[in-house]
């Protein structure tokens, strides 16, 4: 699925990321139509799953930007 963001960086120094109307509108309807067929919910329960699941990649974005400009950037990945 692709979908563009823009990011703006406030005076405060606060990042806001914008999602690309357009895009996300195709590629939202794509990623319901997959979730309908993959899982047969219902168009309404598609839709919801399909918001939340754009909306964690963009809180994830986030929070790994924050992290990285505080300097609490570490992996804690385990072998």
């Amino acid at each position: 699925m692709e979908t563009n963001y823009t990011f703006t960086v406030t005076k405060d120094r606060e990042v806001i990321f914008t999602k690309d109307k357009e895009q996300v509108r195709y590629s939202h309807e794509r990623l319901v139509e997959n979730i309908i067929s993959s899982f047969k919910y219902s168009y309404d329960d598609a839709d919801y799953y399909a918001r939340h699941m754009e909306d964690i990649c963009l809180i994830e974005y986030a929070r790994a930007f924050k992290r990285r400009k505080n300097g609490t950037d570490t992996c804690n990945l385990k072998a």
